[in-house]
Formats: C-alpha cells, sequence, structure tokens
C-alpha cells in the first residue's frame, strides 16, 4: 500500500466538521467520524523514519492491537510504501503489553484521533485531527498513565491519500491541491 501524507498544526477550536469533505461530498452524506486512542512508541532517530510501532485503541482494551509498520520504499515525491503487521493485545490489558516491549531509546507518545475516511477514484483519502500528548520517558510510564487524564496536547491535521497505485495517488493529490476533489 502507498500513501502520501502531510500534516499543519491547527488551532484548538478546530474540530473535524470543518473539513475537506464538507464541500467536495455535498450533497454526498459525510463519512463518520471515527474516533480512537492510541500510544505511538518514539523509537530512536535512526529507526524511525522506516519503522512505527503503536498500541491502537488503549481506550478499548478489548480492542487493543500491536501495530508494527515498516517503510520499504520512499519516492522523491514523498510516497510512501508501507507494509503492517498487527498482534491482537485483547487479552491483555495496555498496561502490561507496553512494559512487555523492550526496545532500546524508546519513547512513549499518547495520540487522540478523529478521522473521515472516503474512497475517491480508486484511493482512500482521509482527514484526521489528531491530539498529541507530552512524549512519557518510558514504556513503563506510559502504562502507568493509561487510563489518566492526559497533560495538554498539541493538534495537528493530517491528509492522507492511499492506495495501491503510485499513479492514482499522484492525481488525486493533485485534484486535491487544486481543490477538486477531498
Amino acid at each position: 500500500m502507498y500513501e502520501y501524507r502531510f500534516f499543519w498544526s491547527i488551532d484548538s477550536e478546530v474540530s473535524v466538521n470543518s473539513d475537506v469533505f464538507k464541500k467536495a461530498l455535498q450533497p454526498v452524506p459525510l463519512p463518520p467520524v471515527e474516533t480512537r486512542e492510541d500510544v505511538y512508541l518514539l523509537l530512536a532517530a535512526d529507526r524511525a523514519a522506516d519503522c512505527g510501532v503503536k498500541l491502537r485503541d488503549v481506550h478499548r482494551p478489548s480492542m487493543a492491537m500491536l501495530e508494527v509498520k515498516l517503510r520499504s520504499t520512499r519516492t522523491n515525491l514523498g510516497i510512501e510504501a508501507w507494509h503492517k503487521a498487527y498482534a491482537a493485545a485483547h487479552d491483555v490489558a495496555p498496561q502490561a503489553a507496553l512494559r512487555t516491549l523492550q526496545l532500546p531509546s524508546c519513547r512513549v507518545c499518547h495520540i487522540r484521533k478523529c478521522r473521515r475516511r472516503v474512497s475517491v477514484d480508486g484511493c482512500w483519502v482521509e482527514q484526521t485531527d489528531v491530539d498529541v500528548m507530552p512524549a512519557a520517558p518510558s514504556a513503563a510510564a506510559a502504562a502507568d498513565a493509561v487510563g489518566q487524564q492526559p497533560p495538554a496536547a498539541q493538534r495537528y491535521r493530517t491528509v492522507c491519500i492511499e492506495s495501491n497505485s503510485r499513479k492514482a495517488i499522484k492525481v488525486a493529490t493533485t485534484e486535491i491541491i487544486k481543490g477538486q476533489k477531498p
């Protein structure tokens, strides 16, 4: 799967309802908003660009999944190919799963997401509002913080175009930039 993703900082007053889909999909109903909390393991800088590790859905322990994402390709335009692997964590509390992962040079960060996702011309286009909580110094510290009120967050919006075709991503990205499609 290929993806092209870009981020920008947003004001805390901006909501997922003021999104890239609103005008472009009228009168088609907007896709539903998906909300989720994840815990990201921030790897050492030499590994972070090509590998992502997170515990998905930590606020719903029965649905928690460990996800490992490996980047295999990055074009000069920024289109990346990623391969994902998942492991069910539903029998393990998030705290225990985080303590089990013994990754060197690893810090932990809580992320809250609100996203909409829609299929456009053979691509998935998603917009996500992301609240990034300050990183904990270790997996054990993050495990202790699960279920607690997190500190103030930084807010970002990301738009991602995903497809099995790099060409489809280039076309969709060009249309989005020109304001012709979501």
